[in-house]
Order: structure tokens, then sequence, then C-alpha cells
């Protein structure tokens, strides 16, 4: 769909230790071509191929071997494109393959959007567990006992009411984006009659989109309690506050150990022009 593309890939040095980024103008490689390149070198094995491939070749390098991870890139209207990840074999000039990325951008982008959703189990109709982590997989169940290690909170709560009838209770709370919960537990019991219920509510004052991110910097809830008779309602909420660098200050440290030239000099600046592209 991109009318006569410029291809490019992009890989670390050897070392990967290094900054430096090697940058290779490719021509794009038809599937056809590209297997019978495989299977004439042997390497032809069913096992390693993707199944969503592309193919592409440097214009300079000779003979190379690539390791996983090398980008394939087009620049389109001004902007650079991720088109594939190349995969572990022959590079350079030999016809590399790469992970066909528009195969699979739903995919990342579906878990990237999964990244601190919370996650909510209901042991019974009176407990409630919540978790919420800064990683795509999502647990469920009771709490783990590494998940109980450090509490940062707990509440206990008691109602006594003048005479037993159906009554609701209301509850707000809300999990800040500087914390990781490994577990929160919301539990409720009575004395007497039907076990009391607790349900949980997201509330929402911004736009209708925005009610269903996730990634926000707070989530607000309701709780509500319904009960008949005293009631008893404990939450407890276990994990680790993040740790984040300050970005100011570490520009600030940055700028204070960063060589500057004696004003009392003269330099020849320096006129980017673009990337070098053999």
């Amino acid at each position: 769909m991109i009318n006569k593309p410029d291809f490019y890939a992009v890989s670390l040095a050897e070392d990967c230790m290094s900054s430096a980024v090697e940058i290779y103008k490719m021509s794009y490689v038809d599937t056809k071509e590209c297997r019978s390149y495989y299977r004439r070198t042997g390497l032809n094995v069913k096992s390693i191929w993707p199944k969503y491939t592309v193919c592409a070749k440097a214009h300079r390098g000779g003979e190379c071997l690539w390791q996983s991870g090398v980008f394939l890139v087009t620049k389109h209207e001004k902007r650079w494109k991720l088109i594939g990840f190349g995969v572990y074999g022959p590079g350079c000039s030999s016809p590399a393959r790469f992970l066909d990325y528009g195969m699979y951008q739903q995919w990342v982008r579906n878990n990237i959007q999964r990244i601190g959703r919370p996650a909510i189990t209901r042991l019974a109709g009176n407990h409630i567990v919540m978790r919420r982590r800064l990683t795509t997989v999502q647990r469920f169940g009771p709490c783990d006992p590494e998940e109980t290690k450090v509490e940062i909170y707990t509440d206990h709560s008691s109602i006594q009411p003048v005479s037993a009838k159906p009554r609701n209770a209301y509850y707000n709370f809300t999990i800040l984006a500087g914390y990781e919960y490994s577990c929160i537990v919301f539990r409720a019991n009575q004395d007497i009659g039907e076990e009391p219920t607790i349900h949980l509510k997201r509330m929402c004052i911004a736009k209708h989109i925005a009610c269903y991110q996730f990634t926000t910097l707070q989530i607000d809830f309701e709780v509500t309690i319904g009960y008949f008779d005293k009631v008893e309602y404990h939450i407890n909420v276990y994990g680790i506050e993040l740790k984040l660098l300050d970005a100011k200050r570490m520009n600030v440290l940055s700028n204070a150990r960063h060589y500057h030239p004696p004003i009392d000099k003269t330099y020849t600046p320096y006129i980017y022009s673009g990337w070098g592209i053999g």
C-alpha cells in the first residue's frame, strides 16, 4: 500500500553495548525469490520460518549474520514506520527474513492497553480480591503468600444499626499510579442473617472514552456493601511503592557533568544532513 517504498535495516553495534546505530539501505525481495535462496543454501527449515514474513537485502555489507531484533523500517510521508523485526540468520546482501509487524500490530496494541488493567476476582458475595500490576499478565484468585509480604494500607469499619433491615453502605476507594498493587482484599461480615454483599463500581468524571482506560494516574471506585444487621468491613492493600526517576533532576545532573567548551575558542558548527546511507 506504499508506493515505491525505500526500505532500511537498523541495527545496533555487534556487542550491543554501544549506542552507535548501523543503517543499511535495503531492497525488497519477493517471497518466492526469498524462499528459493533458502532452499539453495540448505537453510529452508520449516520450523524456523515465521508464519508472516517480509524479505529484504542490503545494498552493501557482503555476507554477514544478523542477530534477531534488526529493524526493517521505511520512511513514508516524512515519518519512519516499522515494517518488521529481523529473525536470526543471513543478512547484509543476503535475503534476510523479517517478522511482518503489520500482522501483529493489533495484538501488540491490545497488550499495551492491558498494562495496569485491574484484575478482579469474586471469591464470594462478601469477598472480592483486586490486583493492579504494571504488566500484561493478570493474576486471579485468592492472594498468594508472596503477594501479601508488604501491607501498604488497611482499614476496618463497623456499622451497628438500631434495627435489623436491608441497608446499603458506600465506601470510596482510589488506586494511584505510584504503586503496584499485588493484592487488594475487600471483605465484609455480619453477625446474623445472610452474608453481606460487596459490589465495585468504576467511577469516572471524564469523557466516556476515558472511563474505559486503565492507564490513568488514578482509578476511582465506589464500593457498595449490602447488609442487614451489624456488619464489619475490612480492606487490606498489599504492594510496593514505585521508584520513579525524576526527569528534571536527571537533566540537571546530566548538564552539570556535561563538558562545555570554553567560550574563547571558535568551533565549526556541524550541519546535520540526515542519516548516512551507504
